[in-house]
């Protein structure tokens, strides 16, 4: 049977996480695992907080009893503001996972975490500055104090300077965050004249030194020119800056791919260990920012790959392996989405757009049963039955949307297919699907293991258009029950009841059965409402309502007209028709009493009712029927006054 590797990570499109994937999936190719990622599709430091939330739900779906082993790219999850989402996993780890745990970079009491080895990255940076450049007034930017990572890079920094004779003074040492805030908030300090202005700035991170240079930018300084900066991690973001940064390659496929090979001798401890073979060659990816000059062949390369094409020659042959965010927006997708009028049409427009995922080999859809209805939010976790409503088949396999193929089944199992023991190896994507912090339900892309493509922005867009899609038709839905629908009791208003009954009588099969309209009003509202506040005199309504369909059974039309007028609907064989009533009337009468008996209120609650019946027909009189029934509730309700003078 095949092993299965569990990865929590974050916003996995980033090149950090394709390194990671570079080698987890290429030792677990070998090795013949199939992975799960579960991972938000935001960095953890998204400035929406309750989107974020929304996002962290995701974390809370893995069945680690369902893995042989789990990885954690903790360094998505360290420091500053978003411990949070790293303190619910170890939650998790410590009260629901038996399977053993390792950690990238940043450890984890308990479990085993394996280290990057930069350290040859790091020095060389160093060198990069005093032997290529000749500074020697160098100011190092590392992560928060304290933090390993941070505590690691900067050590090295420090040990390799000393080595080549540049002492680093204690003021030129800055402590920041890993991302564009800290630099940033270093060249308000230079601008200030709060500190003086280096020759270099060695970086632990691009984003610190991306922030550092835009801000010098910002004040009139120049990098090369007025000072020089570099950083480490080769990202995106460092090629196509205006001022292209120079920066070093980690390590991370190296350490991803050893994390891969401690769980299997974990897992099978006389299994063989197949050595991870790295590309080889040079660390460096030169840029503007030191003077070096930029490797144009490959910002090209990133750029190509990052635009947006507004107008290409979209054909069948792009849209099956050359996807790119402007095949996503030139498809309209949105205004697609944006123009359903039922669940069922939304989830089908989407189940047809996801052509614009590919190469899969399947995608899943996974939903809540009550998505469309349920209006709460802040939920943490998911519902435990969820609804496989929709998958596409890459190749010749099922395909199917909101028909009899759905398949509910226990959130615990997360997707029914992931247990299947196919020959070939796959990674299951698993991304949240949510509006803010209300929780949807969750996607699934299943790709081969050797696939090279990897999750970029035309997936997560995607799913953002998926998301916003999924809210609108919940939107749609509540202002269509809100119009025939009475929002304090949820029974039907007068415009749904009429509807409703219409559709009942219009059915067809009728001729035989009589049709019986009642009325009901609450007594003494007034006086519940003046004494003891209208937040009773609601209790008091729903309660009424609650009697109704309690008694009248799940065939019958039920309504609130208005304040305290209720009315139902039901249609009857004509031998029944009598016997129905007196039925209702002692369900009803009970339900009352026993409310009254158990309620601890300090007033009774009670009705009046009236009833009226007519054979039904198409061209019966409901109006008429229902001021019948209304003459006889108002006689009840005269009885009722004077008795209770």
């Amino acid at each position: 049977m095949k092993k299965r590797i569990c990865v929590l990570t974050a916003m996995p499109e980033c090149i950090h996480g394709q390194r990671i994937f570079e080698g987890i999936f290429t030792q677990c190719q070998k090795y013949g695992c199939d992975v799960a990622v579960f991972a938000t599709m935001t960095n953890l430091m998204h400035s929406d907080r309750v989107y974020q939330k929304g996002e962290e739900v995701i974390y809370q779906l893995p069945n680690f009893d369902l893995f042989d082993g789990v990885i954690i790219d903790t360094v998505t999850f360290g420091g500053g503001a978003i411990t949070e989402a790293l303190d619910k996993i170890k939650v998790r780890l410590q009260n629901d996972c038996h399977v053993p745990v390792v950690t990238l970079e940043l450890p984890i009491d308990g479990c085993k975490c394996i280290e990057n080895d930069n350290e040859p990255i790091l020095r060389e940076m160093c060198r990069h500055l005093t032997v290529k450049h000749g500074k020697r007034d160098i100011c190092i930017i590392t992560g928060p104090k304290g933090n390993p990572v941070a505590d690691y890079r900067l050590g090295i920094f420090l040990d390799e300077l000393s080595l080549l004779g540049v002492a680093v003074h204690e003021e030129r040492i800055i402590y920041g965050d890993f991302w564009y805030s800290c630099g940033e908030r270093l060249a308000d300090e230079i601008a200030a004249g709060r500190t003086t202005l280096a020759e270099a700035y060695l970086c632990a991170s691009d984003h610190m030194a991306l922030g550092l240079i835009e801000r010098l930018k910002k004040y009139g300084l120049s990098v090369p020119h007025d000072t020089i900066v570099i950083g480490f991690e080769a990202t995106t973001e460092a090629a196509l800056n205006d001022t292209p940064l120079t920066s070093f390659v980690p390590n991370d496929s190296l350490t991803a791919a050893k994390a891969v090979d401690y769980l299997r001798t974990m897992i099978e401890p006389d299994a063989r260990i197949i050595p991870y073979e790295t590309s080889g060659g040079a660390y460096i990816r030169a840029g503007e920012s030191c003077g070096c000059g930029s490797d144009h062949i490959r910002s090209l390369s990133i750029f190509r790959d990052a635009l947006y094409y507004t107008m290409r020659n979209y054909n069948l042959e792009t849209r099956g392996n050359d996807i790119d965010i402007g095949l996503l927006m030139e498809n309209y997708v949105s205004e697609k989405f944006t123009g359903v009028k039922t669940p069922k049409e939304c989830l089908s427009q989407i189940w047809g757009s996801t052509y614009l995922l590919q190469p899969f080999s399947h995608y899943f859809l996974c939903l809540a049963d009550d998505w469309v209805t349920d209006y709460s939010s802040g939920e943490e976790r998911y519902p435990k039955k969820m609804n496989l409503i929709a998958e596409h088949s890459g190749d010749a396999g099922p395909t199917f949307c909101c028909d009899d193929r759905s398949v509910l089944f226990d959130t615990s199992d997360m997707l029914p297919h992931l247990l299947n023991n196919d020959e070939k190896t796959s990674v299951f994507y698993f991304s949240p699907v949510h509006f803010g912090d209300k929780t949807f339900g969750y996607s699934v892309s299943q790709r081969e293991l050797t696939d090279t493509h990897k999750l970029n922005l035309v997936y997560r867009n995607w799913l953002r258009l998926v998301n916003n899609s999924l809210e609108m038709m919940r939107a749609k839905n509540r202002y269509m029950v809100l119009s025939t629908h009475d929002e304090m009791t949820g029974l039907l208003n007068r415009r749904g009841f009429y509807e409703r009954l219409e559709k009942a009588i219009t059915a067809g099969g009728v001729s035989e059965h009589d049709i019986v309209i009642l009325s009901v009003d609450l007594d003494g509202l007034k006086k519940i409402n003046d004494t003891y506040g209208h937040t009773e005199g609601d209790t008091a309504i729903i309660t009424v309502g609650r009697a109704l369909c309690t008694a009248c059974g799940s065939e019958a039309v039920c309504a609130r007209f208005g304040g305290d007028e209720f009315a139902a609907a039901v249609i009857v064989h004509k031998q029944q028709a009598a016997s129905w009533f007196t039925q209702f009337s002692g369900l009803f009468s009970r339900f009352i009493s026993d409310y009254n008996a158990t309620s601890g209120k300090p007033y009774q609650i009670m009705a009046s009712v009236g009833f009226s019946t007519e054979t039904c027909s198409k061209t019966m009189n409901i109006e008429a029927l229902i001021n019948k029934a209304d003459s006889q509730m108002y006689a009840e309700k005269d009885v009722h006054k004077r008795t209770n003078q």
